[in-house]
């Protein structure tokens, strides 16, 4: 009898235990999104890359807040006219949304911490202030359009592991991570941050800013941030594993200085083959 109890009992706690040991190897698992049960924002949210960098130009990974945020490792003269032209082109093209935004002080930049993304908000805050003197509110005729600029640690760049600081190959480097992403949301092969860890962090930033949006009627945020930041925040607003920042037919890379608008997916989006 008391073989065929535990027998019962060995039975009962592998079919208990197997779905959970399941999950926590299921490398398609879903991913931490404060977007996917969202049906909709009040706010407006564009994605702003920065412009070419002094590592980027030297195709060097910088990438841990403590290279990011030297001063040294900033905006090229190439990257702050890259910042000037995609601004400007942009306030033309929204011109009066923007306006409407900026008069009721409801336009909000918020920034990565890295030297190279606060060069370009800075930037971008200048062309908008040259661009609606007429329109700022009080405060910001006297202390600077500068002053609506927010830091947010969370839209840091990806941490790229061991390959921080190697010098004249990062497009491959990039690469190799990317093609190890796609098999994995989860990967963290050679030290690199997880894109779901990036996705996590990144969409708990649009979370928290559309309280404010909500409080305020209405807001429009610039997120000033890095490539692949940027990519799998796209992911988090069409609701797909963030493993899909790789694919080109679901993310298109952004481009230096590039100006994105974000559009909230309704339900979670199918993989792109």
């Amino acid at each position: 009898m008391k073989s065929r109890y535990w027998i019962l009992v060995c039975a009962l706690g592998m079919a208990v235990s197997a779905p959970a040991a399941a999950k926590t190897t299921n490398k398609n698992a879903p991913n931490s999104n404060e977007l996917i049960s969202v049906t909709q924002l009040t706010g407006t949210y564009y994605g702003l890359r920065h412009g070419e960098s002094v590592p980027s130009s030297e195709k060097r990974i910088c990438a841990t807040m403590e290279s990011g945020t030297d001063p040294k490792n900033g905006l090229t003269p190439k990257g702050r006219e890259e910042v000037i032209t995609s601004t400007t082109e942009w306030v033309k093209a929204n011109k009066k949304q923007i306006s409407e935004y900026i008069k009721q002080d409801k336009l909000v930049i918020v920034t990565s911490p890295f030297s190279r993304t606060k060069e370009t908000a800075d930037i971008f805050a200048d062309v908008l202030q040259a661009n609606f003197k007429s329109s700022l509110p009080k405060k910001y005729k006297k202390l600077g359009f500068q002053n609506s600029i927010v830091v947010d640690d969370r839209l840091r760049e990806r941490n790229f592991g061991k390959f921080e600081g190697q010098a004249g190959n990062s497009g491959k480097i990039y690469d190799q991570v990317w093609a190890e992403d796609t098999k994995n949301p989860n990967q963290t092969k050679n030290g690199v941050e997880s894109t779901a860890s990036v996705q996590e962090r990144a969409s708990q930033v649009i979370a928290d800013l559309e309280k404010q949006s909500q409080a305020a009627g209405g807001k429009m945020f610039i997120l000033v941030a890095h490539g692949d930041t940027l990519k799998i925040l796209q992911t988090a607003f069409q609701k797909q594993s963030p493993s899909e920042h790789c694919n080109k037919e679901s993310v298109a890379p952004f481009k230096t200085a590039e100006i994105r608008q974000f559009s909230l997916a309704g339900a979670p989006m199918q993989a792109k083959k």
